[in-house]
């Protein structure tokens, strides 16, 4: 009997317990597509900005830097205003020659002053001083308008019905006027500081003349190429303001040097100098304003005590100018004017009103004295000059 070999026996293949499907069910179907790649998840867009949220915001950021630049501005324009007026006051301690802050502008003589005239030789207000008569106010042989005018003095104006303690007085005073400075075509200051305003005479000729300094702004400078008057007694600077004028080097002396205004007409001592400084300042607060140029003219009158001193009107602009620009205009011109007059009162010197002169039936700045809207042509200057001589400070009251 065959015997089997002894060999571990083969483990009985167990059969799966879940019964294999029938071989006509159908298959579970597999999903086999590829998964997507990943993809980076992408951000929400961000929220735009309305244009008119965009405006708003443009409108606040420049309203916040206009105020900031003129608080600034004018935090700037006090301090130097002060130190300016600091050292007037400095000098004016130092000077026999003031009074009150306000010269006489040429009425000082021997260093005695009398209600702003001099004694010591001529006479002042029609008494005698120093043994002189003068047949009631004329002193070297000359009357003028009841004031000196001989031996090299200024002719002073005479007092008026108005006065003014302060700068301020005078911003109050011409505001409570009720005066409608929009009515280009009615306006006339002819009725007011009537004592200082330069009043219609002959003509004094060309030797007035030509012994008269203008200084001032563009206004002036273009006199020294389109009109008569001898350049040489031109001192103008496009785009200045009273401030400019009183501490800018815009001249230069016979030497060469840069000097301020004061500081040439100090070295040239002129007869008198009529002042146009206005039509670039009125964007500037009239107390101001009035307040350098009132320093201006102390300044002139310590360096030049027998100079006249003459504040001429800002003359007007074109109806297509001012309705082209929102700075200057008509309205603040002869608004400013009118302060200037008062200026002229509060320091005892003139005021040359030729603004009128050059004004068409509107009270615009007529065509044929236009240049360009803003400055005055060739036959505007002739205005100019032919206004100054025939309303000479030398013969008031002849």
């Amino acid at each position: 009997m065959n015997q089997t070999p002894n060999h571990p026996r083969r483990p009985v293949r167990q059969m799966p317990q879940n019964p294999r499907p029938a071989q006509n069910a159908p298959r579970p179907v597999q999903n086999t597509a590829r998964p997507a790649p990943s993809q980076p998840r992408r951000k929400a867009p961000k929220k735009k900005l309305r244009p008119i949220a965009v405006v708003l915001l443009a409108t606040m950021v420049l309203l916040v830097c206009i105020i900031v630049f003129a608080v600034s501005y004018k935090i700037a324009y006090g301090i130097e205003l002060n130190r300016l007026q600091q050292e007037q006051m400095q000098q004016s301690q130092g000077s026999p020659n003031q009074n009150d802050g306000n010269t006489s502008n040429s009425n000082t003589s021997g260093g005695n002053t009398s209600d702003g005239n001099t004694s010591g030789g001529n006479t002042s207000d029609g008494n005698t001083s120093g043994g002189n008569t003068s047949g009631g106010n004329t002193s070297g042989g000359n009357t003028s308008g009841g004031n000196t005018s001989g031996g090299g003095q200024a002719v002073m104006p005479p007092a008026g019905n108005e006065s003014f303690a302060s700068i301020s007085d005078i911003v109050k005073y011409v505001d409570s006027l009720g005066i409608d400075f929009t009515d280009r075509k009615s306006f006339d200051m002819s009725g007011y500081f009537k004592a200082v305003t330069l009043k219609k005479t002959a003509d004094a000729g060309d030797a007035y003349q030509n012994e008269t300094v203008y200084i001032g702004d563009s206004l002036v400078l273009h006199m020294g190429s389109r009109s008569n008057h001898p350049k040489s007694m031109v001192y103008g600077a496009a785009s200045i303001n009273p401030e400019d004028a009183c501490v800018k080097k815009l001249a230069y002396l016979k030497n060469g040097t840069e000097a301020t205004f004061a500081e040439a007409m100090t070295e040239l001592q002129p007869k008198r100098i009529v002042i146009s400084i206005g039509t670039n300042s009125m964007w500037m607060d009239p107390s101001d304003y009035l307040n350098f140029l009132s320093v201006f003219i102390k300044k002139l009158q310590a360096g030049c005590p027998n100079t006249e001193i003459i504040l001429q009107s800002t003359p007007p602009l074109t109806a297509e100018y001012e309705a082209g620009k929102r700075f200057p205009t008509n309205e603040k011109i002869n608004r400013f004017n009118m302060y200037l007059a008062g200026l002229a009162t509060y320091h005892k010197v003139w005021y040359l009103n030729s603004a009128p002169e050059l004004k068409n039936e509107n009270g615009t700045l007529a065509e044929k004295y236009n240049s360009d809207g803003f400055h005055i042509s060739a036959a505007g200057y002739d205005v100019w000059t032919n206004y100054l001589r025939t309303h000479a400070t030398t013969l008031q009251g002849n």
